[in-house]
């Protein structure tokens, strides 16, 4: 169960309400293809991958996917997890287009969602690094989260996590 993502889903269902829609594709559940195809018939505005150890190749097969699948069509592709957290140059080097999440995710993206409607600049995003058109590298103010503003993970994956033989601890 990816209790980070859904927190950060459930942060942003808070502050925004319906206003902003998103979905949680779970590696470990979804394949490559069905993650492809929802990219390409949904046509987010944002895809975030959260970046595991051991899951180079799949990051890699993913961004190069949807770098690729229309040309008038580019997503803002955003990843986050510890090996972003802690290997910023080294993923910006590799994927120059991309944003990479330092740290807590929730007020990143809640920072990216009005950064694409246009109501932020992208350095005004909290916990964020990317390139500018000049490859000058931007990392932008970390700002810890305030755990009394975490809202209620949503818990969207939990019947498919208990249907594929998963297991719930309380």
């Amino acid at each position: 169960q990816p209790l980070c993502l859904e927190t950060i889903k459930g942060c942003k269902q808070q502050e925004f309400q319906e206003k902003v829609g998103d979905v949680i594709l779970n590696r470990r559940i979804h394949s490559f293809g069905d993650i492809i195809r929802w990219i390409n018939t949904e046509r987010p505005d944002i895809v975030g991958l959260s970046v595991f150890f051991g899951q180079s190749a799949l990051t890699d097969k993913i961004i190069n996917a949807v770098s690729g699948i229309y040309k008038d069509y580019k997503p803002l592709i955003v990843l986050g997890n510890n090996i972003s957290t802690y290997n910023t140059v080294l993923l910006l080097n590799k994927y120059p287009d991309v944003v990479v999440v330092k740290g807590e995710g929730e007020q990143a993206m809640s920072g990216l969602v009005k950064f694409m409607r246009g109501e932020c600049f992208l350095q005004d995003v909290p916990n964020a690094a990317f390139r500018k058109e000049t490859g000058e590298i931007v990392e932008t103010e970390i700002v810890p989260m305030d755990l009394a503003c975490l809202g209620t993970p949503s818990r969207d994956l939990l019947p498919r996590v208990m249907n594929s033989g998963g297991v719930a601890f309380l």
